[in-house]
């Protein structure tokens, strides 16, 4: 009988592939974003700049769902790292730089009504999915199939 078991990664490339290069890249992003703003006079620099220092370890914190999820290659790790500041940065290049978009972003947080728990929901979705998915795999009884492995 063949052994179909997948080595999973460390706990030490869990969180440096899952939360720290991923909070570097949406770090060198909020740069990019910053020195891409052409000082306009408003205060659209400063409050990326503020806002940057509460984001970012709101995202350590918001990115820990990779943690309890078991990844078998470095890639799927860091793409999945990646997949919250990505609609972060999305989100805040068309607040900076989307003209019409911008105006919809703000309406949607002036009234805090459907859109801005939309918003959260959908920013949240992955750490959701990785709770429901431990929770219904721990509540599975013994010798049950999980359909980890390969085989």
């Amino acid at each position: 009988m063949q052994d179909c078991t997948v080595p999973a990664l460390s706990g030490f490339a869990k969180l440096s592939y899952g939360l720290v290069l991923p909070v570097l890249v949406l770090f060198l992003c909020q740069v990019a974003l910053l020195l891409s703003l052409s000082g306009s006079g408003s205060w659209d620099g400063m409050g990326l700049v503020l806002a940057t220092l509460f984001i970012l370890p709101g995202m350590l914190l918001a990115n820990c769902w990779v943690l309890p999820w078991r990844w078998t290659t470095r890639g799927q790790l860091f793409a999945a790292g990646l997949a919250l500041p990505a609609v972060l940065v999305l989100a805040e290049f068309l607040w900076l730089h989307g003209g019409p978009v911008r105006r919809l972003i703000n309406a949607a947080f002036v009234a805090p009504f459907l859109w801005v728990w939309l918003f959260f929901l959908l920013l949240f979705v992955p750490l959701i999915a990785s709770l429901v998915y431990a929770a219904r795999r721990r509540s599975r009884p013994a010798g049950r199939d999980t359909g980890d492995t390969p085989c």
